[in-house]
C-alpha cells in the first residue's frame, strides 16, 4: 500500500532537484544584498550574550518576547541567541540565513513526518509559490510562523486524538503551552495558532468531550493573552477592524485583485490548487476547511485595512498551510486525479521559474529575492551595502583606530526601514579587527544593541586620541560641517576609498579647533519688530516662528533624509523653530541653554550645537563665531517622553531676535 501511495522516485528527484536547484541559485544571486532587518536579531543576540551571559540572555529575550512594537529577532530566544551561539564557534555574518533555513526546513521535515503525508507533494507546492521559497531564504525569520502551526496541526490530527487518560489531559496542556510559547518567539502571524485548538475542538468528532473542553479552553486563553499585548500587529488588527458588509466585501476584493489580477502577493497557483484540494480532501476536511478558511480570512482583514497592509509576507501562513493541505490531500486522490494534479503542479513550476527569470532580467529592484517586496520596508540601499563591505576591507587592511561618525540618528537607520550598517560591520568582523572600530552613535539602541559611544561622548575624547587614526563622516545634514569644527587645526588627508556615503579622513596631527566662521545667511522674509532673546519653554508662549515637525508634510526620503534627528520614538514631539538673529558687529557669540531631550541648533543653515539622545534636563553652552548681518537662526528640538523643555539664551546685549515670518527654511 505504502508503495502505491508514494510518488516515484523519479518525481522525488525532479522535486527535490529542482528545491535545492533554486534556493542555491536564488541564495548566490542574491550575493551580499541583504535587508537592515536581517541582521538585528543576530546582532543583537551576540552583543547580549558577551555583556550579559547567556542565563541573563535568555531571561531578557523571554520578556522581549512578551513587550514589542515592531516584532524582530531582537523579540525571540530562538532567532537571537541561536546564531549568536553559533557565531561563538566560528564567526561569520551569514549564520542567521543559515539558521533561519534550518530550522524552516527542519520544522517542514517534521510536520510532514508526524503527518505521514507526502514530502514530495508538500515541496512540489512550496515550488508553486515565490514567497515561500525566498522568505526561507532571508535571515529575519518570516517564515517562522509555520514551525508553530506545523506543530500544532500535527498534534491535533495525531493518534493522541482519541486518548482518554488523565495524563493525556496534563500532556495537552503542558503541549499547547510549549507551542504557545514557541509562537512568541517567532514571526507575528504564528500568534495566530490559537486557532489549531479552537477549530480542532469544535471540527474532529473522534476527540474526548474532556480533550475537547481543554483544547478549546486553551486557545481560547492564548486568545486572551495576545490580545492584552495591545501594542502588538496581531492584537491590533484583530481589535481594530470595523465588521461592516462593505468593508468586508473591500478586503475580498483586495485580496483577490492582489493574488490573481495583479500577482503582488502571490502566484495564484498554490492558493487555486488548494481550493480545488477542499473538494476532494476525505479525512478531517471540516478541520482544513475552517483551517484554510480562518487564515484567508487574516488576509481578508489586511484587505480591509487597504491595500498598503497587504504584502508577500504577510500571506505566507495561509501559503504554508495551502501547501501542507495538498500534500495531506494527496493521499485521498485517486490515480487518475494524481496525474492531473502533477500537470497542474508541472505547469506552475514553469510559471514560477518563469516568475523568478522575469525578476532578475527585469530593472534592478530595491529587494534582492522575489515576491519580498513591501511598500514600507525590507528594501536594500545598495550603495550603503557597498561602502560597508569597502569599510570592512579598509579596517582589516590597516592597523589604526578607525571611528565611524554613523548612528541610530541618522535617517537610513529609521525605526521603519534600517539598512543596519552598524550590526553589519559588528558581525562582519573578527574580533581582533573590531577592536580597532569605534561606532560613534547618539542612540544607543534602535531595536538591536551594538557597543557605541554617543557624539559627545567622542567630541571629549578627541584632545586624548593619539595620532594617526582614521575616521569616516556619513554624509549627513547633521555633519556637514564636522571636520570644520573639529579639526579646523588639524593636520589630516582625505583617503579615496571609493565610499559613496562617507568622507574619510586620516588624522596625522591634531591641535585645539579655532572658532568656526560662519557663511553668510540667505535673505529672509521677516517681519518687522524685534521681539527680544529666543526663550522657549514648551509650556509657555513660542516667542519663534514654529512648525510641528509631526504634522508637516515630509512626503518624500529625500525631504525627511534632511532632518538630523530620525524618528526613534513611539510618539515623539518634534519641532523646528525659526527666526532672525541682528548682530551688530562680528564677533563671538556665547550661547546658554537647557533641554529635555535633543536639540540641534544651525546658524545660517549650518550645525553650530547637537545634543541627541534621550535624556533628563541638561544645561549646555557653546559659543560660535558671526559675521555682522541678520543671521538665520533655526532650533531643531525633539522630546521623547515626558515633559519637554528647550530654552536658549544668548549672553551678549544687543543681541535681538527678530520674528520670521517664512516657516521652515
Amino acid at each position: 500500500m505504502r508503495e502505491r501511495l508514494q510518488p516515484s522516485y523519479m518525481l522525488r528527484f525532479y522535486i527535490y532537484g529542482l528545491s535545492a536547484l533554486l534556493a542555491v541559485s536564488l541564495f548566490y544571486l542574491q550575493g551580499a544584498d541583504y535587508a537592515g532587518w536581517e541582521f538585528l536579531g543576530f546582532a543583537d543576540g551576540v552583543a547580549r550574550l558577551d555583556k550579559l551571559g547567556l542565563p541573563h540572555a535568555i531571561l531578557h529575550y523571554f520578556k522581549s518576547s512578551r513587550s514589542i512594537v515592531c516584532w524582530n529577532g531582537t523579540n525571540s530566544i530562538l532567532f537571537s541567541l541561536g546564531p549568536a551561539l553559533l557565531h561563538r564557534l566560528y564567526p561569520s555574518i551569514l549564520w542567521g540565513h543559515i539558521w533561519n533555513f534550518a530550522l524552516t526546513l527542519g520544522g517542514c521535515l517534521l510536520t510532514t513526518r508526524f503527518l505521514r503525508c507526502s514530502r514530495p507533494v508538500f515541496f512540489g507546492a512550496v515550488l508553486l509559490s515565490p514567497p515561500l521559497i525566498s522568505y526561507s531564504l532571508v535571515a529575519y525569520p518570516y517564515a517562522s510562523c509555520a514551525l508553530p502551526f506545523g506543530f500544532a496541526i500535527s498534534f491535533v490530527l495525531s493518534d493522541w486524538v482519541k486518548r482518554r487518560h488523565l495524563t493525556t489531559l496534563i500532556l495537552d496542556v503542558l503541549v499547547w503551552a510549549l507551542i504557545f510559547e514557541l509562537s512568541l518567539h517567532c514571526y507575528e502571524l504564528g500568534k495566530t495558532v490559537f486557532t489549531v485548538p479552537i477549530i480542532a475542538a469544535i471540527s474532529i468528532r473522534s476527540l474526548p468531550a474532556l480533550r475537547r473542553i481543554v483544547w478549546l479552553a486553551s486557545g481560547l486563553t492564548f486568545l486572551w493573552y495576545i490580545h492584552s499585548l495591545q501594542q502588538q500587529n496581531i492584537a491590533h488588527a484583530l481589535s481594530s477592524v470595523q465588521l461592516t458588509p462593505e468593508i468586508i466585501l473591500g478586503g475580498i476584493s483586495q485580496v483577490f485583485s492582489k493574488i490573481f489580477i495583479e500577482r503582488y502577493v502571490d502566484l495564484p497557483i498554490l492558493t487555486t490548487t488548494a481550493f480545488i484540494a477542499l473538494f476532494f480532501v476525505k479525512r478531517q476536511r471540516w478541520f482544513w476547511r475552517l483551517l484554510l478558511l480562518s487564515q484567508a480570512g487574516l488576509l481578508v482583514m489586511g484587505g480591509m485595512h487597504g491595500d498598503f497592509y497587504l504584502r508577500p509576507r504577510r500571506a505566507l501562513l495561509f501559503l504554508f498551510i495551502s501547501a501542507l493541505f495538498s500534500a495531506w490531500t494527496w493521499r485521498d486522490l485517486g490515480k487518475k486525479t494524481r496525474v492531473a494534479a502533477l500537470m497542474i503542479f508541472a505547469v506552475g513550476h514553469l510559471y514560477s521559474l518563469a516568475s523568478i527569470v522575469g525578476f532578475y532580467r527585469g530593472p534592478e529592484q530595491l529587494v534582492s529575492l522575489p515576491f519580498t517586496h513591501s511598500q514600507a520596508d525590507f528594501k536594500i540601499d545598495r550603495s550603503l551595502i557597498k561602502d560597508t563591505l569597502n569599510l570592512q576591507r579598509q579596517i582589516q587592511a590597516e592597523p589604526e583606530r578607525h571611528y565611524l561618525l554613523y548612528g541610530y540618528e541618522d535617517y537610513s537607520e529609521n525605526s521603519t526601514d534600517p539598512h543596519a550598517l552598524p550590526e553589519r560591520l559588528f558581525l562582519g568582523l573578527a574580533p581582533s579587527d573590531l577592536a580597532k572600530l569605534q561606532i560613534i552613535s547618539s542612540y544607543p539602541c534602535r531595536y538591536s544593541c551594538v557597543p557605541s559611544i554617543t557624539r559627545e561622548q567622542f567630541v571629549d575624547q578627541i584632545p586624548q586620541l593619539v595620532p594617526p587614526y582614521r575616521i569616516s563622516v556619513y554624509k549627513s545634514h547633521l555633519n556637514a560641517n564636522f571636520m570644520q569644527r573639529y579639526f579646523n587645526n588639524a593636520t589630516f588627508q582625505r583617503m579615496d576609498w571609493d565610499l559613496e556615503n562617507f568622507d574619510s579622513y586620516q588624522i596625522s596631527a591634531w591641535s585645539p579647533p579655532a572658532a568656526v566662521e560662519l557663511p553668510l545667511s540667505k535673505e529672509v522674509g521677516c517681519a518687522d519688530g524685534e521681539i527680544g532673546v529666543f526663550s522657549r519653554r514648551l509650556d509657555s508662549p513660542c516667542l519663534l516662528t514654529w512648525v510641528d515637525l509631526n504634522k508637516a508634510q515630509m512626503t518624500t526620503p529625500a525631504e525627511a533624509r534632511n532632518w538630523p534627528i530620525s524618528s526613534m520614538s513611539d510618539s515623539p514631539e518634534t519641532f523646528l523653530f525659526s527666526g532672525v538673529l541682528k548682530t551688530p558687529a562680528a564677533g563671538v557669540l556665547h550661547f546658554n541653554g537647557t533641554v529635555d531631550d535633543e536639540v540641534v541648533v544651525f546658524l545660517n543653515g549650518a550645525v553650530v550645537f547637537e545634543s541627541l539622545g534621550p535624556k533628563a534636563e541638561t544645561p549646555f553652552s557653546f559659543s560660535v563665531k558671526v559675521p555682522s548681518t541678520l543671521n538665520l537662526l533655526q532650533v531643531l528640538y525633539r522630546n521623547s517622553d515626558g515633559v519637554g523643555v528647550l530654552k536658549l539664551d544668548i549672553e551678549e546685549p544687543g543681541i535681538t531676535v527678530k520674528r520670521c515670518e517664512t516657516g521652515v527654511q
